[in-house]
């Protein structure tokens, strides 16, 4: 009973009876290539920051070559990483808290990040 786990699933399935058709981590499945997943990351901000207005936070004319470099060079864009996460989150940040037409409006700011 203990030993293949069943007590443990059966005990979780009845106390979240919602969640019981979820399967559990497939502990015998390959990791995930994390390198490969930061380049994925780094290559949809760069998307998103080169398709959305232009930021008040962001200095997208600095960014906008290290980005598109990113979508050629699988070694540069996992370096990138670091950033990408911040350069998002301000650049939605920003859509969020002037909406969109003072999102336009505020985009000829000099306080940008980048």
């Amino acid at each position: 009973m203990v030993e293949d786990h069943q007590f443990h699933t059966e005990t979780i399935a009845a106390a979240f009876p919602l969640w019981a058709q979820l399967p559990y981590e497939d502990k015998t499945a390959r990791p995930a290539d994390a390198r490969a997943l930061r380049v994925r990351f780094v290559r949809d901000v760069g998307a998103f920051l080169l398709r959305a207005p232009e930021s008040p936070l962001v200095a997208r004319a600095r960014l906008a070559p290290r980005f598109l470099r990113a979508f050629g060079d699988r070694d540069y864009a996992s370096h990138l990483f670091w950033c990408a996460g911040s350069v998002l989150y301000l650049t939605q940040l920003a859509q969020e808290v002037l909406g969109t037409a003072g999102f336009f409006a505020a985009a000829s700011s000099r306080h940008a990040v980048g």
